[in-house]
Order: C-alpha cells, then structure tokens, then sequence
C-alpha cells in the first residue's frame, strides 16, 4: 500500500533530490487508496515558524481504504485544524 518518501522533512541536498526522482521512478500503483490515511500522515507533526508545510498528494480521487466518505474526509482535515 502508499508510503511516504519520508517520515521527517528532508533538507535539500544533491543526495536528497536524486533519492526523490529515484522514489517516484519506482513507484507502482498496487491497489488501494487510502486519502484519509494519507493525509493524516501529512497533516500530522508540529508546524515550525516560517517554514511552509508542502505534501505532494497524487491520487486517483477514488477512496478504497480507510475513510471512504469524501465528506468525512473533508471534516477530518478540517479537525486537524489546517483548513477551515
């Protein structure tokens, strides 16, 4: 199922970038989308003082894993207190 690339933010560096392109290269689509779950992920940890928060979400729009109710997935970000 999805993982994230990393579970900690990662500093720019030539190491760094090349690891990403490598990342996205050998993803492969294996069933299953879980949205809820995944924006959880990248929604979860402290925000830090003049540092944007950015996640690349790719999906097919189409929930088949955890919460399955666009709406409801809606409200769990808005309770993360991210977005109003």
């Amino acid at each position: 199922k999805g993982f994230p690339f990393r579970v900690v933010p990662v500093a720019v560096s030539p190491a760094s970038v090349a690891a990403a392109r490598a990342f996205i290269e050998d993803a492969v689509a294996e069933g299953g989308t879980n949205i809820s779950g995944a924006l959880a992920a990248a929604l979860a940890g402290e925000a830090k003082p003049g540092r944007p928060r950015l996640a690349i979400f790719l999906t097919d729009g189409a929930p088949t894993d955890g919460e399955l109710i666009p709406d409801n997935i809606i409200e769990g970000v808005k309770k993360a207190g991210i977005v109003s």
